[in-house]
């Protein structure tokens, strides 16, 4: 998590299947930004279905996009809260 100009990361760990993450997670942020989703992800791609080789990595950015995107207000705070709660 990066809060500004003083940061600070965070760092947690919970298990996740691939699938949850799309369906819980993904999904809703897609559908919540609509057009604008191309304008904060067009260079992060969330990871193909699968597990393939790259998906760590696909996985972080997108991630790390994300929370651009909240820090920008582009993502209302009950998504983000589903987010939290789902991340617990």
């Amino acid at each position: 998590i990066h809060t500004g100009e003083a940061s600070s990361t965070r760092r947690w760990a919970v298990e996740r299947r691939l699938a949850h993450i799309r369906t819980l997670l993904h999904d809703p942020i897609k559908r919540e930004l609509g057009n604008k989703y191309n304008h904060y992800f067009h260079h992060a791609h969330f990871a193909h279905h699968g597990g393939l080789p790259g998906s760590t990595a696909r996985m972080l950015l997108w991630l790390a996009v994300l929370s651009k995107a909240i820090i920008a207000g582009a993502v209302s705070p009950g998504i983000v809260a589903s987010m939290f709660n789902f991340l617990e």
